[in-house]
């Protein structure tokens, strides 16, 4: 029986030699024997619990779009509408449930007119069943903190160790406390105890965890672009799970000829309980098409750079020094190296073939205009990472770099492959 200290939690009230505390009070007795040189003890105490059933649930959200292997041309002043779904999915509920210890205070009072001697207290968990009042445990000692002159009430506060002892809310329960002393009236020089009895009141708590979430959609609009939901926002609470359609238009207002953006489009759950929040993105690739006008070069894709025995003499001669993959600087032989290797799910390698290719196509001529951007956030994204087999990091599919190096990479193999605008060499 563990104890909570010594600090009353209550008031004991005697009236007409009953005695009353909190809510659930028992006391008893021994009868009275007439005897000289004792004293008399009376207790009572109370007794609570919590039960606490939980029902927790999960979310997941996604966001795609219909995928497309060119992006979306949009020259000045022209709009385009571009589906996207969300899908939000509650799993559970998972239920958790609890019960805290059985816990309250127990009270003495010395009612006669000597110091009480040689006072315990025990106290202990009963069960009812069937056939009566059964133990859950064994008495274990009380501290009552020492001996009660006459007049004196004591109280102290007691728990249950809840890791031995688990109670369930659906049976009964009372805890039984035993007090004794050597000097009770008429029972001096032989030990006395008096049983104080209290039913263990359970307080019973239902609550759920998330059981709803609210929606939003967010468009990560490129400047010198527009973009609004057809149909209005989208969004609200929810309490299931839905897929939602969701159809963004969007507007090229003042962006010239040969230049390539991304369009992010940001699903945001936010659970009402807890206030966890989840993201899901998905994103497509505006171009503002070619400029006629310009002499644009033509590209060579990542796989000719990487095979071709004139691509090898050729890296020799448009890169004398170093070419910088993020920070570090690669020479001609280090690039080679790096084309020649596996992708082998690192994203790290699948984004510097297709930057190498970029840059060495912008070296030989082809217009930079419609990638500028992608190699400048590829550049970002690399930074201080070492390229195998060259350097040794590794960049796993599933991660939110892999990912971001993922759809880089896929812009980047558009413009080697000719479909951003600048040619494919023939």
């Amino acid at each position: 029986m563990a104890q909570k200290g010594t600090r009353s939690r209550g008031v004991l009230l005697t009236l007409m030699g009953i005695s009353l505390l909190g809510g659930a009070v028992g006391l008893q007795s021994p009868s009275a024997h007439a005897g000289p040189g004792g004293t008399k003890i009376v207790g009572e105490k109370n007794a609570s619990a919590t039960f606490t059933r939980t029902e927790r649930y999960t979310w997941e959200v996604e966001k795609k779009t219909t995928p497309n292997q060119a992006p979306y041309i949009l020259e000045q002043e022209e709009s385009v509408s571009i589906p996207f779904t969300i899908t939000v999915r509650r799993n559970g509920p998972i239920i958790e449930e609890d019960t805290t210890a059985v816990s309250g205070q127990i009270c003495v009072t010395n009612t006669g007119d000597l110091r009480t001697r040689n006072l315990r207290v025990k106290d202990r968990l009963e069960l009812l069943t069937e056939t009566g009042w059964e133990p859950v445990m064994a008495y274990e000692p009380v501290d009552l903190g020492g001996e009660l002159e006459p007049g004196e009430t004591r109280c102290v506060p007691y728990a249950v160790d809840d890791e031995l002892i688990q109670i369930d809310p659906d049976l009964t329960y009372r805890n039984h406390a035993v007090a004794s002393i050597d000097n009770y009236e008429g029972f001096v020089g032989t030990r006395k105890s008096i049983d104080i009895f209290a039913p263990v009141e359970i307080e019973r708590i239902e609550r759920e965890i998330d059981p709803t979430a609210n929606l939003e959609d967010l468009i990560q609009c490129p400047e010198g672009f527009t973009c609004e939901f057809e149909g209005g926002p989208v969004g609200g609470v929810i309490s299931g799970s839905v897929e939602v359609p969701v159809m963004i238009r969007v507007t090229n207002t003042n962006v010239p000829c040969g230049q390539t953006f991304l369009l992010e489009n940001i699903a945001k759950l936010t659970l009402l309980t807890s206030g966890e929040e989840l993201f899901s993105s998905a994103t497509v690739i505006l171009s503002t098409g070619s400029c006629e006008e310009e002499d644009l070069g033509c590209v060579k894709s990542q796989g000719w750079w990487g095979s071709s025995p004139a691509a090898t003499t050729l890296i020799t001669s448009l890169v004398p020094g170093v070419m910088n993959l993020g920070i570090p600087g690669y020479n001609a032989s280090q690039l080679n190296q790096i084309l020649d290797a596996a992708v082998s799910g690192n994203q790290l390698i699948s984004l510097a073939h297709q930057l190498i290719s970029a840059k060495l196509n912008i070296l030989t001529g082809a217009s930079s205009g419609p990638v500028s951007g992608a190699i400048a956030q590829a550049d970002l994204l690399i930074d201080l990472l070492g390229i195998p087999p060259v350097g040794l990091d590794t960049v796993g599919t599933a991660t939110p770099l892999g990912q971001q190096m993922s759809e880089l990479a896929a812009t980047l193999q558009l413009y080697n492959t000719g479909s951003l605008g600048v040619p494919y060499c023939q």
